[in-house]
């Protein structure tokens, strides 16, 4: 069975219909000191406040990322839990800022083109994931979704792949300034968890039969739902 989904009109895509709204993300760190640069001065979090240990980092006052040191272990490949976060910047300067202020740097990323999306990859010092993206839906065309496969064309009718490399060249011309020491501008969001399971159908059930999320894309062939 195979679905597919116009995303050149607004009324057609689901996050324009129901977005929903994160509070803050905690994270278990091993040692405070060793991640606080990462994600404050390197993604450009501003610091908040700090409540016991634990340390608040976010935009205008609200928290995004909320750091618990202590951890014995950062995260483990082949087990539950979280994948990546994603922030989401808000347009397409804020997005070369902090793509350009990694690539200086020299800490290693992933720059990646999802076509819907523009993104780049990286881990903090403990191997937590975090994606930095910027929404572009207005770039593709239709979505083709089955069991097995994700099929997209761009708004131009061509064949893309799900994840293909960033135009970085593009990417960058959009940068006003270079000032890459600014931090993340109000409008940044958390915009989606991408979370590890043993058990893909089983999580599925509980999160839209129990839960009440609504299923977007379901592939099992490839281990990947979308609620």
């Amino acid at each position: 069975m195979t679905s597919s989904l116009a995303t050149n009109d607004p009324g057609d895509r689901p996050a324009e219909r129901d977005r929903l709204t994160y509070g803050a993300v905690h994270l278990d760190v091993t040692d405070a000191a060793r991640a606080l640069p990462f994600w404050r001065d390197l993604v450009g979090l501003a610091e908040i406040a700090r409540t016991g240990d634990a340390i608040h980092l976010g935009i205008d006052g609200r928290a995004l990322i909320v750091l618990h040191p202590g951890a014995e272990r950062g995260p483990v490949r082949g087990h539950s839990g979280l994948y990546h976060v994603a922030i989401h910047l808000p347009d397409e300067a804020e997005f070369a800022r902090v793509l350009a202020r990694i690539a200086a740097a020299r800490v290693p990323q992933a720059p990646t083109d999802h076509i819907f999306s523009k993104a780049t990859y990286l881990s903090d010092p403990d191997g937590i994931q975090l994606e930095l993206t910027l929404e572009t839906p207005d770039r593709a065309g239709e979505i083709t979704v089955g069991a097995a496969s994700v099929t997209i064309r761009d708004a131009s009718g061509r064949l893309r792949g799900m994840t293909e490399p960033l135009d970085v060249r593009e990417v960058l011309s959009h940068l006003r300034d270079d000032d890459l020491d600014r931090r993340l501008p109000i409008g940044t969001t958390v915009g989606h968890l991408h979370l590890h399971v043993a058990d893909l159908e089983a999580t599925r059930r509980f999160y839209t039969d129990t839960i009440g999320f609504v299923e977007h894309t379901f592939v099992p062939g490839i281990g990947f739902a979308d609620l």
